[in-house]
């Protein structure tokens, strides 16, 4: 399971919709294979972006997952 989601993480590219350990959603903006850190956007209205490491990722969702969610609730 761990190789798995190494495998998952080292995958990660621009525009995925991930959520962190931290349960933070948020959309990759920028990710380079070779670096630890990757930029995210946690909120499009004001273009809010955070940098976290690629091991502080939980999982990778799908744009419906996201519709679900409610922001400011």
């Amino acid at each position: 399971k761990r190789k798995e989601m190494e495998k998952l993480i080292s995958g990660v590219k621009k525009n995925d919709h991930i959520v962190t350990v931290g349960g933070i959603y948020g959309t990759v903006v920028a990710a380079t294979a070779d670096q630890p850190l990757i930029t995210i956007r946690v909120d499009d209205n004001n273009g809010t972006k955070l940098r976290i490491l690629r091991s502080a990722i939980s999982r990778i969702v799908g744009a419906d997952e996201l519709a679900d969610v409610k922001v400011g609730e």
